[in-house]
């Protein structure tokens, strides 16, 4: 401590001494809050006493040694200072003897202090004192025993008259002052009481301006004052922590010193002090008097006064620790044992000030354990609702210290079901051991209600339906209700699995039951089964039993085409699911996520989201749903044009029972146009036929769910089987509702496979006109690919070309690597040829004076071709449509004109290009700028 911080306190003092050279006795006492700077100030009294001249007799007083008698007035004799060091002859230690004497329990107190021995000292203090001032300073005086105590005082009163100053030190605060303090000295008028108030913040400040030369530390101290409370001791270990020998000091950073002083404070004090700031580390935040009181089993009072002390101190702002570290300080220098009898007190208080479950299981967590029935339900009610928010790792804690203390058979049966939940959230592998517990329970009637039907949904991932039926069975006598919300997900997931007795009605919730059988009903009236399942999402919250009804409305909005609703749904869902932690939700929404970017035609994000599905969630893990990932990655390696990879998935070992789910459906359609695009023909028409068969027997024979229909024709197709190809794709075509022109043109394309090439040219003409209004592009990719050889094949190269080129760029974008590129889709050096070509007849023209302007717009004059710069913008729209291959009812409804318009517009063409028939236009045409302007006008 330097003398700048205790300024005025140690003027006062000096004050005193000096009236004590005078002749007159004084006595002082100082206060203060624990390493308030007491200590520090009265060696520096003492120095400055020696200085002067003054003898100085110094002991300092300890709990250890409270009951030694005359152990403090032993060791003022022993510890003994002065200028010239020669005292020895006048004032000797106690010898054996003397303490003998004095501390005879034979005597009383006024015997004592009579004794020859008592009169021998203040004989020699007299004769000392004539000489020179006698300093006496009594550290930590509350400590001081007795008898020490009152053979001082009466030496003092004694030697009123000569020049001697005593100087007592105590730890302020309630119940601390000595009683014979209280009682003997305190009321005298040679007394003097000075107090040791906190630092100041002003104080703090000149603390740290001396301590460091870095600029800016003045801005610091609003930051240290606020977490030091003034404390001299915990200002200087926080600046030891926060000062950089490097760097300097930026903030203040409370680390080891500042922990460590926080505790040498605070074991400076006893009961009630330590006991408290023990329970407030303990409640935290919910730390109040009453609280407090109730957790120690004290009164209100002496809890309020322990508080006040420590917020003196410097530690404590009321019930609350100044700074985390000091609460973290305290709590790790509890005892074991002492912290886990503290929690548990403090649970019971909490439970009996009617606290949140949750807050009142932390500490049985921490505690010795449930010691009554309460506080097993408390540990059950807070893991429900750790389940609810999706962390299943703390519900799993706190489900095994409930199910270890469950008082009988139910309680145990719903802590299994519970912690069933909980490994299910974190890796549905880990339920399947849990099973046959879990069937027992249900049949015996332990385990009802939403606990019977989790039971039966976990049969379900597991690919048990008919384990799963037969306890639906069972659950129904207990909770019909919630027996036939069971049934209604049994039923989306197994379409063709029935429990024994019961019909085709079942109960449930009405706008539930819809959703979960969403694709049986996909028809020209579906926008009201997409607002039904958008119902059922704006509900949804991430438990385990909204999975499937979650999963079937996303699929619902997949199936009717409303990519952009499903993509929003699901993002939504997913960033829940990823802040809250929850791998099985996190994989099944990636998992659809592929299916939809498959539908958009993006490779590359399906990929992504398979890739993400299958690392969040391994296969082990994901049951029968494993088809749903596995289906689109397959799908999207093959697209890419990594068959080797696509292979290895499809090595990947699936459940028997996946192949009664919709996920079997996809995983069939994936491994089918697998083996298409290997040559595996009969493999590939094997298994496309066994997704009709299975639609067909579940009554969920929708094109929009799994167009099988039309990946047969294909593959028929490549079997030289065109006529059985081509009377599946027409009855596919026959089914398809108006919405739906994904699956419309993919099935135009496939019966375009299986007729001859004039009819095939029509139909892919109609296909890339309904891919164009879907989502995906890499089957439109896939249309214009097919056009563009059949354009080819009738003696349209310019055409074709045009129309490859547009395929190319969808493909690209898509990711997709084509097998077999068309050979009139010009190489990169081709092609600039041509454009050279087409740029050099454009310069010629223009310098014979067919004018120098430059093109249409929106097509440079370099690309312009003979002829063509003479042409009207509107003109040359007509006549790049035309050049693509479009009738004139199609250019009409395109450019929004009239068919007599298109009409005139072609014959002014014709004029201008000096043509004849509306087959040369390819060839008059640039492709560039057709291509530019078809770009620009959607086509």
């Amino acid at each position: 401590m330097t003398l700048a911080e205790r300024y005025r306190e140690l003027s006062s003092l000096d004050a005193l001494f000096k009236e004590c050279a005078t002749g007159t006795v004084r006595v002082a006492i100082v206060g203060g809050p624990v390493a308030s700077g007491k200590t520090a100030l009265l060696h520096a009294l003492a120095e400055r006493a020696v200085e002067a001249g003054a003898l100085v007799l110094s002991a300092a007083a300890s709990r250890a040694e409270q009951t030694l008698p005359l152990g403090v007035l032993d060791q003022l004799l022993r510890n003994v200072e002065s200028a010239d060091g020669d005292v020895d002859r006048e004032l000797s230690p106690l010898d054996h003897a003397l303490t003998r004497a004095l501390s005879s329990p034979d005597l009383d107190v006024t015997t004592h202090l009579a004794s020859p021995s008592v009169r021998d000292l203040l004989g020699r203090l007299h004769q000392l004192a004539e000489d020179r001032p006698v300093l006496i300073a009594v550290d930590d005086v509350e400590y001081a025993d007795d008898l020490s105590l009152r053979c001082l005082l009466y030496l003092v009163r004694r030697l009123r008259s000569d020049r001697v100053m005593v100087v007592f030190t105590e730890l302020f605060g309630p119940r601390r002052r000595h009683p014979i303090l209280e009682t003997d000295v305190m009321r005298q008028p040679y007394c003097r009481y000075i107090r040791l108030e906190p630092l100041s913040p002003f104080a703090v400040g000149t603390l740290l301006t001396q301590r460091t030369s870095r600029p800016g530390a003045q801005r610091l101290v609003g930051a240290f004052h606020r977490i030091t409370g003034g404390n001299p001791l915990l200002v200087k270990a926080l600046l030891e922590d926060s000062l950089d020998p490097a760097r300097g000091m930026s903030a203040p950073a409370p680390g080891e010193a500042f922990q460590e002083a926080v505790v040498r404070c605070l074991y400076r004090y006893e009961s009630p002090e330590l006991d408290v700031a023990r329970a407030i580390a303990i409640l935290g935040d919910a730390a109040s008097p009453d609280l407090l009181a109730a957790t120690l089993g004290l009164s209100r009072h002496p809890v309020a006064e322990a508080t006040e002390t420590l917020t003196l101190a410097g530690l404590l702002d009321g019930t609350r620790f100044r700074d985390g570290a000091a609460r973290v300080a305290v709590l790790q220098s509890i005892p074991p044992g002492d912290r886990m009898a503290l929690h548990a007190s403090a649970a019971t208080a909490l439970h009996n000030a009617g606290f949140p479950a949750s807050a009142v299981a932390e500490h049985l967590l921490c505690g010795v354990g449930p010691r009554e029935p309460w506080e097993v339900a408390v540990l059950r009610e807070t893991a429900e609702q750790a389940l609810d928010n999706g962390d299943g790792e703390r519900a799993l804690v706190l489900l095994k210290r409930a199910q270890r203390h469950s008082a009988d058979e139910r309680e145990r049966a719903v802590a299994l079901s519970l912690i069933a939940r909980a490994e299910w959230l974190l890796d549905p592998s880990s339920v399947e051991r849990l099973l046959p517990e879990l069937g027992t329970a249900v049949r015996r009637g332990l385990l009802t209600g939403r606990h019977g039907a989790r039971a039966i949904d976990y049969l379900l991932w597991h690919g048990r339906p008919q384990d799963a039926a037969e306890l639906l069975g069972e659950l129904r006598h207990h909770d019909e209700r919630t027996a036939g919300q069971a049934l209604n997900r049994l039923r989306a997931l197994y379409p063709d699995t029935r429990p024994p007795a019961w019909g085709e009605a079942a109960p449930g919730r009405a706008a539930l039951a819809p959703q979960l059988s969403a694709v049986h009903t996909l028809s020209d009236d579906v926008d009201v089964l997409m607002t039904g399942a958008e119902q059922v999402l704006q509900s949804a919250r991430l438990d385990d039993s909204a999975l499937i009804p979650v999963i079937a409305a996303l699929a619902a909005l997949i199936y009717g085409g409303s990519l952009d609703k499903a993509e929003f749904w699901r993002e939504s869902l997913a960033a829940e699911a990823g802040v809250r932690r929850t791998p099985v939700w996190e994989a099944m929404l990636a998992g659809l996520g592929a299916m939809t970017e498959l539908r958009r035609g993006d490779l590359r994000a399906a990929h992504r989201q398979a890739s993400r599905a299958l690392t969040v969630m391994p296969a082990r893990s994901w049951g029968v749903g494993i088809g749903l990932p596995l289906a689109s990655m397959v799908a999207a390696t093959v697209g890419l044009g990594n068959l080797d990879r696509a292979e290895a998935w499809l090595d990947t070992s699936v459940p028997e029972a996946m192949f009664q789910t919709r996920a079997g459906l996809h995983y069939l359609e994936a491994r089918g146009w697998f083996h298409m695009s290997t040559g595996r023909l009969h493999a590939a028409l094997g298994d496309f036929q066994v997704c009709g068969e299975l639609m067909g027997r579940w009554g969920l024979d929708i094109p929009a769910v799994v167009p099988w229909r039309s990946s047969a024709a294909y593959a028929y197709a490549e079997l030289g089987r065109r006529d059985e190809g081509r009377a599946l794709a027409e009855e596919q075509l026959a089914v398809i509702p108006s919405w739906d022109h994904r699956t419309r043109g993919i099935t135009l394309r496939a019966l375009a496979r299986t007729s001859d090439m004039r009819g095939r040219r029509a139909l892919l003409f109609e296909a890339v006109e309904v891919l164009q209004r879907s989502y995906d592009r890499l089957e439109l990719a896939r249309a214009l690919t097919d056009l563009s050889r059949v354009q080819h094949g009738l003696g349209e190269p310019g055409t074709a070309r045009r129309t490859a080129r547009r395929a190319d760029r969808l493909a690209e974008a898509s990711g997709a690597q084509w097998r077999g590129r068309p050979p009139f889709a010009l190489a990169p050096a081709a092609r600039a040829a041509t454009e050279g070509r087409a740029v050099a007849e454009g310069r010629a023209e223009a310098g014979s004076g067919a004018g120098s302007r430059g093109g249409p717009e929106g097509v440079p004059a370099a690309v312009a071709g003979p002829g063509v710069d003479d042409l009207s913008n509107a003109e040359l729209r007509v006549a790049a449509l035309a050049a693509d291959g479009y009738t004139n009812r199609q250019i009409a409804a395109k450019l929004f004109i009239t068919v007599s318009t298109v009409e005139q517009h072609l014959t002014r063409v014709y004029r201008k290009l000096r043509l004849s028939r509306r087959s040369d236009l390819p060839s008059a045409i640039p492709p560039e700028a057709s291509l530019a302007l078809s770009e620009r006008y959607g086509s």
